[in-house]
């Protein structure tokens, strides 16, 4: 024997959202409507969460339709069970079998104004009453045979029996589903703990990626604040070996006037006497000649040193146009870091805390619901034992079984509410589900993000790594023009030794003369 399942047909009545719920106030705009939908190829395509909540609005909609039918199912019933108290008539459900299909056609959707429907109730109310009237008078007479007849007594606790074997595989069959449904609940929870886990040592791992690669940029810092100190110091070491050339030009323009007035004073002195051998003519003449050889590579030494100088002085003033722009780069870039990145910063980490605390609050919940589900299936063992206990009292008399029966109808129906509030819950459960996934999708994306942004401080540490590559090398270049710097002072003392010895060879010369 099958448990009797009850369909709420859904009908247009004129107030959809209950009679004491205000209209005046809602436009409408807002009013639930049902339009009819028009073929796929020529829908426009929405967006996801368009559909979703329009489809959230027609379930709503629907629901509150199905409450009103029941509502008035229920005010039927009463009606129904207040009129059949001196009766004793059986308050069953008003729509049953063939009755509850055809009033529910086309999966639920209206067919009927009210007026229609409450007239056909009021028919069909008659109808009932009439068909009670004619089963009571047949009741009695059973009950007067009953009296006489014990087979007929042993044949109804048969048939009571079977209903309470079924009624038990009926509740089997329900436990059993709850317990899957159960298992099932207890696997998505231990998988978003594990997911709740990985993202958590995911964000530790990329805070210490974080704080990785703020340091590498402190430390970056620090090598251009170096690199600035080392600049200024070539810059200094610039300026000494400019004023040193300019003193080395100085000197050598003094020699080169010394020089012109020498060769000056050779062309118009007259020629020596005879008395000078030719040996010391010739020693003098090698020895003008050396010092125009040693004035010529002068000369090409003072070239070369002021093309390098110039050379430097450029490279100089690039190099400090670079570390100004780079300072600068560095400061803005700085500033906007440390101020978006940290309010980022905190922004994603409260966002990913408050994700956490959700989590949290769910899977309370989701315990709480299976707590609840447990209490509503030790009731259903109580009931039954009830039942069990009801049921072994039946041979006392016809109207006690009919009372404990209509119990038991009263307890099924509640029974299926209860069901149907699981269903829900599943259904919310499912919804929680894929919020979860689109905040695992969100953190994805946010990881990606960070992955990227330590590929470019990576980047931007090569460049300085390079830069300071150019920087030891510039100062290798000044250490080779200090060396040259050193040779030419030599050369120089040279020049002018060999200078005063000239002048000191003319002076024996003119006292000789």
């Amino acid at each position: 024997m099958t448990t009797p399942t009850y369909t709420y047909p859904a009908f247009q009545i004129r107030y959809p959202l209950g009679k004491g719920f205000p209209t005046s106030g809602v436009r409408k705009s807002q009013s639930p409507t049902r339009r009819p939908r028009s073929s796929p190829s020529t829908l426009p395509r929405e967006k996801p969460e368009r559909e979703k909540e329009r489809s959230a609005v027609e379930n709503e909609y629907i629901k509150n339709l199905q409450q009103q039918v029941y509502l008035l199912e229920l005010e039927t019933r009463y009606l129904r069970s207040g009129r059949s108290k001196s009766g004793n008539e059986d308050t069953s459900f008003p729509f049953q079998g063939t009755d509850a299909t055809s009033a529910c056609l086309n999966g639920g959707v209206p067919t009927a104004p009210l007026n229609t429907v409450i007239k056909d109730l009021k028919n069909k109310y008659v109808e009932l009453q009439e068909g009670y009237k004619r089963q009571v008078e047949k009741l009695q007479e059973t009950i007067t045979n009953l009296q006489k007849q014990n087979h007929t007594t042993t044949l109804t606790t048969e048939s009571l029996t079977q209903t309470r074997d079924q009624l038990l595989q009926d509740l089997q069959t329900l436990q059993t589903n709850h317990n899957t449904e159960k298992d099932g609940l207890y696997k998505t929870i231990h998988t978003l703990k594990q997911d709740h886990e990985n993202l958590k040592a995911e964000m530790r791992r990329l805070e210490i990626s974080y704080e990785r690669c703020r340091e590498e940029k402190e430390e970056g810092v620090k090598e251009v604040v170096g690199f600035k100190m080392e600049v200024e110091r070539l810059r200094g070491q610039v300026e000494e070996q400019v004023q040193v050339h300019d003193k080395l030009q100085k000197k050598v323009e003094e020699l080169s006037r010394d020089k012109a007035f020498l060769q000056a004073q050779l062309e118009t002195t007259p020629p020596p006497p005879p008395q000078i051998p030719p040996e010391t003519l010739q020693s003098l003449k090698t020895q003008l000649l050396t010092s125009q050889t040693q004035h010529q590579q002068t000369e090409t030494l003072r070239l070369k040193l002021q093309t390098d100088c110039s050379n430097l002085i450029k490279l100089n003033t690039e190099l400090t146009m670079e570390i100004e722009s780079l300072r600068d780069e560095l400061g803005r870039e700085r500033r906007a870091r440390g101020h978006t990145g940290r309010m980022e910063w905190v922004k994603e980490t409260a966002n990913v805390r408050q994700e956490v605390e959700d989590l949290r609050d769910q899977i309370g919940m989701l315990k709480i619901k299976i707590q609840v589900g447990e209490n509503q299936k030790g009731e259903l063992v109580e009931k039954l034992k009830a039942t069990e206990t009801s049921l072994s009292k039946t041979l006392e008399s016809r109207t006690t079984l009919s009372e404990r029966v209509q119990s038991l109808q009263d307890r099924l129906h509640a029974q299926t509410l209860d069901i149907v509030s699981l269903n829900q819950d599943k259904s919310i459960l499912i919804d929680d589900l894929a919020t979860l996934k689109n905040t695992h999708t969100l953190l994805q994306s946010k990881y990606d993000s960070l992955l990227q942004k330590n590929h470019s401080l990576t980047v931007e540490l090569e460049a300085h790594k390079q830069q300071h590559a150019d920087k030891q090398k510039l100062a290798k270049l000044l250490k080779e023009v200090e060396y040259s710097g050193e040779s030419y002072l030599g050369l120089m003392k040279g020049v002018r030794q060999v200078l005063d010895k000239c002048q000191k060879d003319e002076q024996g010369d003119a006292d000789v003369e």
